[in-house]
């Protein structure tokens, strides 16, 4: 079982630290120029089209929803 685990682990993407999501979404509302609640649609969006599988949705709702209220 946990050879599998290495093996299956080699070809997933890491995922990333909630400092690095961190990040990653404030790179998302700078680059985009988002301002407020009504941006969040977009920066969600975005954000999951460039990093996808790497990141934890609910640990980018939680940035998002600080960032951008």
């Amino acid at each position: 079982m946990r050879k599998e685990h290495e093996v299956v682990s080699e070809f997933t993407p890491r995922r990333f630290s909630e400092l690095e999501t961190e990040a990653a979404v404030l790179g998302v509302i700078e680059d985009l120029k988002l301002e407020g609640p009504k941006d969040y649609g977009r920066a969600m969006k975005r954000i999951m089209a460039d990093y996808g599988s790497q990141v934890d949705g609910n640990v980018v709702q939680g940035i998002l929803k600080r960032k951008l209220n």
